[in-house]
């Protein structure tokens, strides 16, 4: 047998497919079996990032934290709300009393809101 006899008699294909599906981009979110958050690198730099007061990149800064409750503490209602949104290109689409998707009354406790830009 020559060489040109052996390589044309050898099916690669199942290792170019295998190889195919190790190199494929996954869909968002799809779920996989790789590892990745408990590599003990990632780990550790995650928590680092997590405990860093100086920076956004995995929690948040002290004073970011101030500003954004300060946000959230103020009482807005569902008109305010679209006048202040819209003053900024937003539209608001749907309210909602929680997370659940209760429908929104103003004795509600809680507000969300749904607002897209324009």
């Amino acid at each position: 047998m020559t060489g040109s006899t052996a390589a044309r008699s050898c099916d690669l294909s199942p290792s170019l497919e295998a190889l195919e599906r190790a190199l494929a981009r996954p869909e968002p979110f799809a779920p996989h079996d790789a590892p990745f958050w408990d590599d003990p690198h990632i780990a550790r730099e995650m928590l680092a990032a997590h405990l860093d007061p100086g920076t956004d990149a995995g929690s948040r800064r002290p004073e970011t934290i101030a500003r954004t409750v300060a946000v959230w503490d103020h009482a807005y209602s569902v008109t305010a709300l679209r006048t202040l949104l819209a003053r900024h290109g937003l539209r608001v689409e749907a309210a909602w009393s929680d997370l659940a998707g209760t429908p929104y009354r103003r004795s509600s406790p809680t507000l969300g809101v749904l607002a897209r830009r324009r």
